[in-house]
């Protein structure tokens, strides 16, 4: 029901398909902005604290077609629907 990657070190959703193509960002601690696809977000980090982290439980609820990101550290929370 969608396309899920971490090439881009970034979050960002791409919905221009028949499926969503969602990016997240990388758990390692980084914050670098350049070589980013148009629209997507990097979130800053610090280290020794909650946000130095990153990273997506995936709630996947295929009868509402649907798939939540519950976020740990830098970011948010993100809802993904499906077509």
């Amino acid at each position: 029901i969608s396309y899920i990657h971490g090439h881009t070190h970034a979050d960002f959703i791409y919905s221009k398909r028949s499926f969503p193509i969602v990016s997240i960002g990388c758990a390692k601690c980084e914050y670098f902005t350049d070589k980013k696809p148009e629209g997507s977000f990097t979130h800053y980090r610090k280290l020794n604290t909650a946000e130095q982290d990153l990273w997506d439980t995936l709630v996947i609820s295929p009868s509402e077609n649907k798939i939540d990101f519950i976020r740990f550290g830098a970011g948010s929370d993100r809802t993904v629907c499906c077509k």
